[in-house]
């Protein structure tokens, strides 16, 4: 189906099965904006496609949705590896609101620091409620930190979407978006090895010289 055959399914009830049209064209909305609109190669629609075949409470499914979503959402992206990140490196686990409307005053972005604090706390709490959903906190009332099930196909892709990106080397290695995990380099070596150990790629490390070769997905890198 083409993007505006599975629009039109969506909105016309076929494969949303929401009542109000409303809520029906905002899900589609957020579905196209995370997954769609940013033209992705296709590889990255053929693992969400596999994933979402098997148990989609799995941590591959999980995992390739949480990567995607934080990765099109710059709040949440900052918010988890320039906040959560460091506090979990501190053994500080206890995550309030408080801390996103904090987070959500200091942005460098400027706009939340615009918006009614009715939308800050609502922004708050969605983000809390998306990354316990994700795994990395736990709790409903009072959240904690906790690092989420990788699966290796999840460290894969996200590996390619590095690669793809021109990452190489030690700059991959050493890339931000692992902190989606709560990794530091030595938790990402650990996995990259095992994943080279799969024969996923090619991994050495020997002090600061990284070797890291990603061999393209069986759909090629492009569109």
């Amino acid at each position: 189906m083409s993007i505006e055959e599975i629009r039109a399914a969506c909105l016309g009830g076929r494969l949303l099965r929401q009542t109000a049209r409303e809520t029906r064209l905002r899900i589609w909305d957020s579905l196209h904006w995370r997954f769609l609109a940013w033209n992705p190669p296709s590889w990255v629609l053929a693992d969400l496609a596999a994933a979402a075949r098997g148990d989609v409470t799995s941590p591959r499914f999980v995992g390739l949705v949480y990567v995607h979503f934080a990765r099109r959402d710059r709040l949440t992206f900052d918010f988890v590896t320039d906040k959560l990140w460091p506090l979990w490196k501190t053994g500080a686990l206890r995550v309030r609101r408080d801390d996103v409307i904090d987070f959500l005053s200091e942005s460098a972005q400027g706009l939340p620091s615009r918006w009614r604090e009715s939308t800050r706390l609502k922004v708050a709490g969605n983000m809390l409620s998306a990354l316990r959903d994700f795994g990395l906190l736990l709790g409903v009332q009072r959240k904690t930190l906790q690092r989420p099930v990788v699966a290796p196909e999840v460290a894969l892709h996200l590996c390619r979407l590095l690669d793809v990106e021109g990452l190489r080397g030690r700059a991959l290695l050493e890339a931000r978006d692992w902190r989606l995990f709560l990794w530091n380099a030595q938790d990402t070596s650990l996995a990259l090895a095992q994943l080279a150990q799969r024969g996923e790629l090619r991994f050495e490390r020997s002090g600061r010289t990284v070797v890291l070769d990603v061999p393209r997905h069986p759909l090629g890198a492009g569109p």
